[in-house]
């Protein structure tokens, strides 16, 4: 039978290490948080190898007395409570003493303080929770904490850590949250000088004084700085005021959502609902609006002692603070909507762009145009400099069509289809449909493709039927080297939040490869100098936006199989022709060959169908004829 024995102090350490220390980024915020307790005007951050080497964070906030500095690395030791009724009046980022034990024990930390009061400080020295003599110290009043070889004890947890690039994109974006945090006070002034160096290199800086406005356009680009719609709301128990995005600028996941609370950062899924409710009709379904709240609250109202990381909080009255969010997005919306001034374009002034682009193509297929008249078509060998699937064009003498030299014979698949007949068995073979034979067939509701077939009916989703065949091509063209990809005279020059330039420069190679050639150009800038060719007149900004959006669209970073997924099929998404595209009937004609050169036809890259089939039986038993 197993004996129960109380554990030893420096395991108990290592456990509560991990539920508060769970990656660098972590520790980054429990520094910064005690230095913003200590009402710090100045606050100077240090990191490299991603927080595996080395954190430091310099203040010159009150500091700590001598002879405390032992109890400030001892687990429940704390300056901001006193009682059990205090938890409930946290009027503190920090509160429950346990960070800087918790981080001593799983690192070597070196903490050096001095009070404004005193001559001379001390400085302590602990390693895996062992602490050695303080000294003195004859530093600068303030707080300096260094801690270096993170997990160093714990190899199973250092392993565990992420790439230094991935943890640095984490760092950065945990003292962005903090820096926003600082403007609780006043949006037109920033509390604190802030100062953060990535290996020697300058990140951000935010001088005191500043405005909120001033740091998102250093922090986010200028372009979301220029779309900001300014919110205010009072309640007897809350304010609120902050920004909200206008729907111009919308982002795939709420994680541009950013909540503050008497100046601590938050998460919370009733209040982004009620952003989001707020912009029902106003923003694409799926899209979420971007946001910086900052929230005044009686403390009493509110709980922020029910998380480990306390990252979420608990309002008393939930119901009241998102009737008090929803109501202030939606009027500034209904607002912006009675101001806005719309230029209406008479419709002969509108021209309809003439190309859809189609592919990479090794060959292009030349049509007659005298369509009443059709005669064989010929292949002409030979690379297309504009690889398009051209609109019907009555001026043009000749449409060149291209597509991947493959042939279709011999490609045989069972399809996946869905039938109306569950008891159908599916046919073996849905023959390739031939380019010389007089197919009949029918664009509804500029999507679909209805093709007659000896099988039946199929139904073919133009877009997502495109999108799988580009993404093959894509795909096939990567193993055999990098994406063909086209200069671009003038680069594209695309700002990036703060914590995503790192991340973004650190996958340069990866992004090469997938026809992106990208390079830095000081700060958060980027220069996009090379696109996929795939994209032909379309805007390789939007797509790389996209791409950046995929790239953190979650907390964790994808891996490079999964990043280089993603990416293609963005790149063939925004490639292939679109629902509402209208086609004429030699470009059905050769979307639906196409579809036999695809080795994985049934769905597109993101799981939805590219086409149907309804069988000639099945249509035959729905009308009575069998």
């Amino acid at each position: 039978m197993a004996i129960i024995k109380l554990l030893p102090p420096e395991v108990i350490s290592q456990i509560a290490a991990g539920e508060i220390i769970e990656r660098p980024a972590s520790i980054v915020k429990e520094l910064i948080e005690n230095s913003l307790d200590a009402h710090s005007k100045r606050i100077d951050i240090d990191i490299e190898q991603g927080g595996h080497d080395l954190i430091r964070v310099v203040d010159d906030g009150f500091g700590i007395y001598p002879e405390q500095l032992q109890l400030a690395l001892t687990s429940h030791a704390t300056s901001k409570l006193k009682s059990s009724e205090d938890l409930f009046r946290i009027s503190t980022l920090g509160f429950r003493g346990e960070a800087l034990g918790s981080i001593a024990s799983v690192s070597k930390l070196l903490l050096q303080s001095c009070p404004p009061d005193l001559d001379q400080g001390a400085e302590i020295f602990c390693e895996g929770g062992l602490l050695h003599p303080s000294k003195p110290w004859n530093g600068s009043p303030g707080t300096r904490i260094e801690i270096k070889h993170l997990f160093y004890n714990t190899p199973v947890r250092r392993k565990f850590l992420k790439a230094p690039p991935a943890e640095t994109a984490q760092i950065t974006e945990t003292i962005t949250k903090m820096i926003l945090s600082s403007f609780k006070n006043n949006l037109d002034n920033c509390d604190v000088h802030w100062s953060y160096k990535n290996n020697g290199k300058q990140v951000l800086q935010a001088s005191q004084g500043a405005s909120l406005k001033e740091m998102i356009s250093i922090f986010f680009g200028k372009d979301i700085t220029n779309d900001l719609l300014y919110i205010e709301s009072n309640h007897r128990d809350f304010k609120i005021k902050g920004f909200v995005g206008s729907p111009n600028i919308d982002k795939s996941s709420a994680k541009s959502q950013y909540l503050f609370i008497n100046g601590r950062w938050f998460r919370d899924r009733t209040i982004s609902h009620a952003i989001q409710e707020g912009f029902r009709g106003h923003m694409m379904t799926g899209r979420f609006p971007i946001a910086f709240l900052y929230f005044d609250s009686d403390l009493e109202k509110v709980d922020v002692n029910i998380h480990p990381t306390k990252a979420e909080v608990r309002f008393r009255d939930p119901g009241v603070i998102h009737h008090l969010v929803f109501n202030a997005v939606r009027n500034v919306l209904l607002d912006k909507n009675k101001s806005a001034v719309f230029n209406l374009q008479d419709e002969s002034q509108v021209t309809r762009k003439n190309q859809i682009d189609i592919g990479l193509p090794e060959f292009t297929i030349t049509i007659p145009s005298n369509r009443n008249n059709p005669e064989p078509w010929t292949l002409e060998s030979g690379p297309s400099p504009a690889p398009s699937l051209p609109f019907n064009d009555k001026n043009n003498s000749t449409e060149q069509m291209a597509f991947e030299n493959q042939s279709a014979a011999g490609i045989t698949k069972t399809p996946n289809y869905t039938y109306l007949d569950k008891s159908l068995p599916p046919p073996g073979i849905i023959p390739a449909l031939n380019l010389e034979e007089n197919i009949k067939v029918l664009q509804v509701y500029n999507a679909y493709i209805v093709i007659e077939t000896e099988e039946g009916v199929l139904i073919i989703d133009q877009h997502a039927l495109h999108e799988r065949i580009l993404y093959e091509q894509l795909k096939s063209k990567l193993t055999s080297g990098p994406v063909p990809a086209q200069k671009l005279l003038i680069p594209e020059t695309i700002e990036l939040a703060a914590f995503q330039a790192e991340m973004v420069l650190s996958r340069q190679e990866e992004l090469l490869q997938l026809g992106f050639e990208i390079r830095g150009f000081g700060g958060n800038t980027i220069l996009v100098e090379s696109f996929p060719a795939l994209l032909g007149r379309k805007s390789p900004k939007t797509l790389f936006n996209k791409v950046i959006e995929q790239l953190f669209a979650k907390d964790e970073i994808p891996s490079k199989d999964a990043f280089f997924h993603h990416i293609l099929s963005l790149t063939a998404c925004h490639s292939a022709v679109r629902s509402g595209d209208i086609l004429n009937e030699t470009e059905m004609h050769l979307l639906a060959k196409m579809r036999h050169l695809s080795k994985s036809h049934y769905h597109c890259p993101h799981g939805r169908p590219t086409s149907l089939l309804i069988s000639k039986n099945d249509l035959e038993n729905q009308f009575g004829r069998t």
